[in-house]
């Protein structure tokens, strides 16, 4: 599931072939920098950036003031 986002998240203008390869060659090179299993290190990569925070608009009378909320689309946003 993870990696085929990370392939559509890639692709641009329907280049899905040119996708996959980029991302296989990626899984590759984490397999030999990181020693580890690649697609939870690609999983670990995006629970780490995800934004904690999100903005939201306020108004108090004709103020809008720009808030901080906590943010509950973390991990989509990371993803994108």
């Amino acid at each position: 599931m993870a990696y085929d986002k990370f392939v559509a998240c890639l692709m641009k203008n329907g280049g899905r072939p040119a996708a996959e390869g980029v991302a296989r060659r990626l899984v590759a090179l984490i397999k030999v920098k990181e020693e580890k299993e690649s697609l939870t290190f690609l999983a670990r990569v995006a629970r780490k950036a995800t934004p904690l925070v999100g903005a939201a608009t306020q108004h108090q009378g004709r103020k809008t003031k720009i808030v901080p909320i906590p943010s509950n689309r973390g991990r989509r946003l990371a993803i994108q």
